[in-house]
Protein backbone atom coordinates (compact mmCIF):
# COMPACT_ATOMS: atom_id res chain seq x y z
CA UNK A 1 0.00 0.00 0.00
CA UNK A 2 2.58 2.72 0.90
CA UNK A 3 4.65 1.48 -2.14
CA UNK A 4 1.14 2.21 -4.36
CA UNK A 5 0.72 5.83 -2.37
CA UNK A 6 4.78 6.97 -3.03
CA UNK A 7 4.13 5.77 -7.11
CA UNK A 8 0.93 7.36 -7.00
CA UNK A 9 2.53 11.00 -5.55
CA UNK A 10 5.16 10.30 -8.31
CA UNK A 11 2.88 10.53 -10.90
CA UNK A 12 0.71 13.41 -9.25
CA UNK A 13 4.14 15.41 -9.53
CA UNK A 14 4.84 14.20 -12.94
CA UNK A 15 1.67 15.61 -14.08
CA UNK A 16 1.60 18.53 -12.26
CA UNK A 17 5.12 19.85 -13.67
CA UNK A 18 4.12 18.72 -16.97
CA UNK A 19 1.12 21.04 -17.05
CA UNK A 20 2.17 23.69 -15.13
CA UNK A 21 3.74 26.86 -17.21
CA UNK A 22 7.14 27.71 -16.89
CA UNK A 23 8.26 31.42 -17.03
CA UNK A 24 11.72 32.31 -18.20
CA UNK A 25 13.52 35.62 -18.63
CA UNK A 26 14.89 35.76 -21.75
CA UNK A 27 17.56 38.71 -22.20
CA UNK A 28 19.71 40.54 -25.12
CA UNK A 29 22.51 42.62 -23.61
CA UNK A 30 25.23 43.96 -25.93
CA UNK A 31 27.84 45.02 -22.83
CA UNK A 32 30.24 47.05 -25.54
CA UNK A 33 34.12 45.76 -25.31
CA UNK A 34 36.64 47.03 -23.14
CA UNK A 35 38.16 49.83 -25.26
CA UNK A 36 40.82 52.30 -24.46
CA UNK A 37 39.27 55.08 -25.50
CA UNK A 38 36.24 54.34 -22.76
CA UNK A 39 36.94 56.51 -19.53
CA UNK A 40 35.59 57.17 -16.47
CA UNK A 41 32.00 55.83 -16.05
CA UNK A 42 32.02 54.22 -19.40
CA UNK A 43 34.96 52.02 -18.80
CA UNK A 44 34.42 48.79 -18.40
CA UNK A 45 36.09 48.45 -15.19
CA UNK A 46 33.50 50.99 -13.96
CA UNK A 47 30.93 49.41 -15.84
CA UNK A 48 31.03 45.73 -14.65
CA UNK A 49 30.32 46.06 -11.46
CA UNK A 50 27.39 47.88 -12.69
CA UNK A 51 26.68 45.19 -14.87
CA UNK A 52 26.36 42.57 -12.02
CA UNK A 53 24.50 44.38 -9.97
CA UNK A 54 21.41 45.04 -12.65
CA UNK A 55 22.22 41.06 -13.65
CA UNK A 56 21.58 40.44 -10.06
CA UNK A 57 18.56 42.83 -9.45
CA UNK A 58 16.47 41.56 -13.04
CA UNK A 59 16.99 37.56 -12.49
CA UNK A 60 17.09 36.82 -16.25
CA UNK A 61 17.51 32.87 -16.93
CA UNK A 62 19.61 33.12 -20.16
CA UNK A 63 21.57 36.14 -21.91
CA UNK A 64 22.94 36.97 -25.32
CA UNK A 65 26.01 39.30 -24.52
CA UNK A 66 27.51 40.89 -27.35
CA UNK A 67 30.88 42.24 -27.61
CA UNK A 68 32.86 40.21 -24.73
CA UNK A 69 35.71 39.87 -25.34
CA UNK A 70 38.26 37.28 -23.53
CA UNK A 71 39.04 39.00 -20.31
CA UNK A 72 35.40 40.42 -20.35
CA UNK A 73 34.08 36.44 -20.06
CA UNK A 74 36.50 35.94 -16.81
CA UNK A 75 35.19 39.03 -15.12
CA UNK A 76 31.33 37.72 -15.83
CA UNK A 77 32.02 34.83 -14.53
CA UNK A 78 33.96 36.06 -11.38
CA UNK A 79 31.32 38.55 -10.88
CA UNK A 80 28.21 36.29 -11.53
CA UNK A 81 29.39 32.60 -10.67
CA UNK A 82 25.75 31.53 -10.81
CA UNK A 83 25.64 31.87 -14.49
CA UNK A 84 27.45 29.28 -17.08
CA UNK A 85 28.88 30.70 -19.94
CA UNK A 86 28.70 28.94 -23.94
CA UNK A 87 31.06 30.72 -26.26
CA UNK A 88 32.37 30.22 -29.48
CA UNK A 89 35.55 28.47 -29.47
CA UNK A 90 38.49 30.18 -30.70
CA UNK A 91 36.87 33.70 -30.15
CA UNK A 92 37.69 36.78 -27.41
CA UNK A 93 39.44 38.76 -29.34
CA UNK A 94 39.55 41.61 -32.00
CA UNK A 95 39.38 38.97 -34.64
CA UNK A 96 35.57 39.24 -33.83
CA UNK A 97 32.21 36.79 -33.09
CA UNK A 98 32.73 37.71 -29.57
CA UNK A 99 28.60 36.79 -28.65
CA UNK A 100 28.56 34.98 -25.42
CA UNK A 101 25.58 33.24 -23.89
CA UNK A 102 25.36 33.38 -19.69
CA UNK A 103 22.26 31.25 -17.96
CA UNK A 104 20.90 31.25 -14.49
CA UNK A 105 22.72 27.86 -13.27
CA UNK A 106 19.83 28.29 -10.27
CA UNK A 107 16.85 28.27 -12.61
CA UNK A 108 17.58 26.53 -15.81
CA UNK A 109 20.04 23.32 -16.85
CA UNK A 110 21.91 23.09 -19.65
CA UNK A 111 21.38 19.71 -21.90
CA UNK A 112 23.72 20.75 -24.98
CA UNK A 113 25.15 23.63 -26.81
CA UNK A 114 26.97 24.62 -30.17
CA UNK A 115 28.01 27.60 -32.09
CA UNK A 116 28.50 28.54 -35.82
CA UNK A 117 29.98 31.37 -37.93
CA UNK A 118 28.02 33.22 -40.37
CA UNK A 119 29.77 33.11 -43.31
CA UNK A 120 29.52 29.81 -46.23
CA UNK A 121 31.63 27.57 -43.95
CA UNK A 122 30.03 28.09 -40.67
CA UNK A 123 31.59 25.31 -38.82
CA UNK A 124 34.98 26.78 -38.82
CA UNK A 125 36.09 30.47 -37.81
CA UNK A 126 35.61 32.41 -41.37
CA UNK A 127 34.90 35.96 -41.98
CA UNK A 128 31.41 36.88 -42.34
CA UNK A 129 30.57 36.66 -46.36
CA UNK A 130 31.58 40.28 -48.35
CA UNK A 131 31.08 41.86 -45.03
CA UNK A 132 33.26 45.08 -45.40
CA UNK A 133 34.64 43.99 -41.71
CA UNK A 134 37.08 42.02 -41.55
CA UNK A 135 35.84 40.90 -38.06
CA UNK A 136 33.89 37.18 -37.69
CA UNK A 137 30.30 37.30 -37.15
CA UNK A 138 28.84 34.52 -35.29
CA UNK A 139 25.96 32.88 -32.58
CA UNK A 140 26.29 30.33 -30.01
CA UNK A 141 23.30 28.33 -28.50
CA UNK A 142 22.29 26.36 -25.61
CA UNK A 143 19.01 23.82 -25.26
CA UNK A 144 17.98 24.36 -21.46
CA UNK A 145 15.50 23.06 -18.96
CA UNK A 146 13.67 24.76 -16.61
CA UNK A 147 14.07 23.10 -13.13
CA UNK A 148 10.91 24.26 -11.89
CA UNK A 149 8.61 22.40 -14.78
CA UNK A 150 11.30 20.52 -16.70
CA UNK A 151 10.21 22.27 -19.71
CA UNK A 152 12.93 22.38 -22.11
CA UNK A 153 13.55 25.28 -24.71
CA UNK A 154 16.23 26.37 -26.86
CA UNK A 155 18.07 29.64 -26.68
CA UNK A 156 20.46 31.51 -29.54
CA UNK A 157 22.44 34.77 -29.16
CA UNK A 158 23.63 36.57 -32.01
CA UNK A 159 25.20 39.67 -33.21
CA UNK A 160 25.04 40.64 -37.22
CA UNK A 161 26.97 42.53 -39.29
CA UNK A 162 27.48 46.89 -39.71
CA UNK A 163 27.81 48.60 -42.92
CA UNK A 164 25.45 50.03 -45.37
CA UNK A 165 26.66 48.81 -48.38
CA UNK A 166 24.81 46.40 -50.85
CA UNK A 167 27.67 43.48 -50.05
CA UNK A 168 26.90 44.14 -46.09
CA UNK A 169 23.31 44.42 -46.40
CA UNK A 170 23.78 41.20 -48.25
CA UNK A 171 25.84 39.57 -45.79
CA UNK A 172 23.29 40.52 -42.92
CA UNK A 173 20.19 38.89 -44.82
CA UNK A 174 22.60 35.63 -45.14
CA UNK A 175 23.55 35.85 -41.51
CA UNK A 176 19.64 36.18 -40.98
CA UNK A 177 18.53 33.06 -43.05
CA UNK A 178 21.81 31.15 -41.67
CA UNK A 179 19.91 31.69 -38.23
CA UNK A 180 16.87 30.50 -39.11
CA UNK A 181 18.19 27.86 -41.14
CA UNK A 182 20.23 26.23 -38.01
CA UNK A 183 17.47 26.99 -35.51
CA UNK A 184 15.27 24.37 -37.57
CA UNK A 185 17.91 22.18 -38.11
CA UNK A 186 18.62 22.02 -34.43
CA UNK A 187 15.20 22.64 -32.58
CA UNK A 188 12.92 21.44 -34.58
CA UNK A 189 9.71 23.00 -36.05
CA UNK A 190 7.33 22.76 -32.36
CA UNK A 191 10.29 23.46 -29.72
CA UNK A 192 10.13 27.00 -27.98
CA UNK A 193 13.16 28.86 -29.49
CA UNK A 194 14.50 32.53 -28.45
CA UNK A 195 17.15 34.36 -30.63
CA UNK A 196 18.36 37.42 -29.20
CA UNK A 197 20.99 39.88 -29.91
CA UNK A 198 22.60 43.40 -31.70
CA UNK A 199 21.04 42.97 -34.98
CA UNK A 200 22.59 46.52 -36.42
CA UNK A 201 18.86 46.86 -37.79
CA UNK A 202 16.00 48.41 -37.43
CA UNK A 203 12.41 48.16 -37.97
CA UNK A 204 11.86 51.78 -39.20
CA UNK A 205 10.35 52.55 -42.60
CA UNK A 206 13.64 54.12 -44.03
CA UNK A 207 15.55 51.98 -42.84
CA UNK A 208 17.61 49.72 -45.63
CA UNK A 209 18.62 47.57 -42.66
CA UNK A 210 15.46 45.87 -42.17
CA UNK A 211 15.12 43.56 -44.92
CA UNK A 212 18.13 41.86 -43.18
CA UNK A 213 15.47 41.14 -40.31
CA UNK A 214 13.22 39.16 -42.58
CA UNK A 215 14.08 35.56 -42.30
CA UNK A 216 13.39 36.36 -38.20
CA UNK A 217 9.97 37.35 -39.28
CA UNK A 218 8.84 34.82 -41.50
CA UNK A 219 9.49 31.73 -38.88
CA UNK A 220 9.23 33.75 -35.89
CA UNK A 221 7.54 36.08 -33.54
CA UNK A 222 8.92 39.82 -32.84
CA UNK A 223 8.91 40.36 -29.14
CA UNK A 224 7.87 44.08 -29.07
CA UNK A 225 4.45 43.01 -30.63
CA UNK A 226 3.51 42.14 -27.46
CA UNK A 227 0.40 43.93 -25.24
CA UNK A 228 2.88 44.94 -22.85
CA UNK A 229 5.48 46.20 -24.61
CA UNK A 230 7.94 49.60 -26.07
CA UNK A 231 9.35 50.38 -29.15
CA UNK A 232 11.97 52.90 -27.57
CA UNK A 233 15.53 53.09 -29.28
CA UNK A 234 18.45 50.22 -27.53
CA UNK A 235 21.47 52.39 -28.96
CA UNK A 236 22.37 54.92 -26.86
CA UNK A 237 26.44 55.57 -27.78
CA UNK A 238 26.91 56.71 -24.57
CA UNK A 239 24.40 59.81 -25.05
CA UNK A 240 26.51 61.23 -27.86
CA UNK A 241 23.66 60.08 -30.34
CA UNK A 242 20.15 61.57 -30.42
CA UNK A 243 18.21 58.63 -30.57
CA UNK A 244 15.64 57.91 -33.43
CA UNK A 245 13.24 54.98 -34.34
CA UNK A 246 16.73 53.71 -36.46
CA UNK A 247 18.44 53.04 -32.64
CA UNK A 248 16.22 49.85 -31.85
CA UNK A 249 18.30 47.70 -33.40
CA UNK A 250 18.53 44.61 -30.41
CA UNK A 251 15.66 42.31 -30.78
CA UNK A 252 14.59 39.45 -28.99
CA UNK A 253 12.47 36.87 -31.28
CA UNK A 254 10.74 33.68 -30.51
CA UNK A 255 8.56 30.90 -31.84
CA UNK A 256 6.18 28.53 -29.87
CA UNK A 257 6.31 30.20 -26.64
CA UNK A 258 3.74 33.29 -24.88
CA UNK A 259 5.46 36.42 -24.51
CA UNK A 260 3.68 38.27 -21.62
CA UNK A 261 5.94 41.23 -21.75
CA UNK A 262 8.84 42.74 -23.03
CA UNK A 263 11.18 45.26 -21.14
CA UNK A 264 13.81 48.04 -21.95
CA UNK A 265 15.86 48.81 -19.16
CA UNK A 266 16.90 53.08 -20.43
CA UNK A 267 17.14 54.54 -17.18
CA UNK A 268 20.00 55.48 -15.55
CA UNK A 269 21.41 54.21 -12.02
CA UNK A 270 23.70 51.36 -10.67
CA UNK A 271 26.32 54.43 -9.98
CA UNK A 272 26.52 54.95 -13.70
CA UNK A 273 24.55 57.04 -16.55
CA UNK A 274 25.08 53.81 -19.21
CA UNK A 275 26.19 50.52 -18.49
CA UNK A 276 26.53 50.11 -21.97
CA UNK A 277 26.42 52.05 -25.24
CA UNK A 278 23.33 49.29 -25.76
CA UNK A 279 20.24 49.23 -23.41
CA UNK A 280 19.78 45.78 -22.43
CA UNK A 281 16.30 43.97 -23.28
CA UNK A 282 14.07 41.07 -22.14
CA UNK A 283 11.18 39.33 -22.51
CA UNK A 284 9.30 37.21 -19.93
CA UNK A 285 7.89 34.10 -21.73
CA UNK A 286 5.33 31.43 -20.21
CA UNK A 287 5.94 27.99 -22.10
Amino acid sequence: MVHKRLYLSALIFVFLCMTSLAEVKVMGFNVRYNSPKDTGETSWDVRKTAIQRFIRDVRPDVVAVGEARESMRKDLKELLPEYGQIEIPGTGSRSGANTILIYNKNTVSLLKEGSFFHSPTPDKPSRCWSHSSEQWRGTCWGKFREKTTGKDFYFFATHLCLGLKNHDLEAKLNSAMLNVIRMRDIAGEDAPVFIAGDMNASRDEDDVRRWGLQPFHFWMNDGRDVPVSNNEPTFNGFGKVKMTSRHVIDFIYYRNADVKKFENFNKPGLGVNYISDHYPNMITAEL
